[in-house]
């Protein structure tokens, strides 16, 4: 990313904490909650990439992006991840997009 990301980034954060705050009040492990949190950080790059990548995108709104992103529960395809890396992505995706759609 570049310095122009950050605001944006800011934003995706203030999205995502909210979410790891309640899996934490639901007393999940640390182990588990760090796995999302590094999901959470995949998430948050894909979408600054995409934004360096099409330009247009960043005239989104943040909550935007996230859900088009995770609309229908699964995550976007991480071309780097294996098999169980990218079941890991989606699991933590499903979670964020009933999280944030379900309440």
């Amino acid at each position: 990313g570049t310095k122009e990301d950050i605001p944006y980034g800011k934003k995706l954060i203030e999205i995502f904490i909210p979410f790891i705050e309640d899996m934490k009040s639901k007393k999940l492990s640390a182990k588990t909650i760090n796995e999302h949190i590094d999901n959470l950080w995949m998430l948050g790059g894909y979408i600054i990439g995409q934004l360096n990548y099409y330009e247009e995108k960043r005239e989104m709104e943040p909550f935007e992006t996230v859900k088009d992103c995770i609309d229908g529960g699964d995550g976007p395809l991480i071309h780097d991840f294996s098999e169980y890396q990218q079941e890991r992505f989606d699991a933590t995706c499903r979670k964020l997009y009933r999280y944030l759609f379900s309440r």
